[in-house]
């Protein structure tokens, strides 16, 4: 049974929606979730392959954007019952939910991604062996297509 699970998506309503409708969550009554935003730093939004840095207005503007989806999230899993707190982190994906992993001692690491053409964009081999070697707990990938 998992005590401390990381709800870990990319920011968007429709990240957070699938992880929040993921089958699995009535199991985790019991745990205590965070719901994790990452922004990546200094690229707010913009797809990696076009990223250019934005004036720190408009990662502000994002962050707060970012921040009121995961409030919204929090709320909502707490008015279901569960146990529920939401940060949002500005910085490397796979090295924040890394160290936040660490950080909380999580027994559950849950991933949203939004399936591309591309497959796994978001978590190409880099961020997800990232996320594997600095991590010791269990990873679930929730993929919305």
């Amino acid at each position: 049974m998992y005590k401390k699970i990381i709800l870990a998506y990319d920011g968007s309503y429709e990240g957070q929606r699938d992880l929040l409708e993921c089958k699995e969550i009535d199991q985790w009554f019991s745990a205590e979730i965070k719901l994790l935003g990452v922004m990546p730093y200094l690229y707010a939004s913009m797809p990696t392959d076009k990223a250019i840095p934005l004036p720190n207005y408009e990662i502000e503007l994002d962050f707060e954007r970012k921040k009121s989806i995961l409030n919204q999230g929090v709320r909502k899993l707490t008015t279901l019952g569960f146990n529920a707190t939401g940060d949002v982190l500005i910085g490397n994906v796979a090295l924040e939910i890394a160290n936040y992993s660490l950080k909380y001692r999580t027994d559950l690491i849950v991933l949203g991604h939004q399936q591309h053409k591309d497959s796994l964009q978001r978590w190409d081999n880099n961020n997800f062996k990232t996320i594997l070697e600095l991590t010791h707990c269990n990873i679930l990938i929730v993929i919305s297509k």
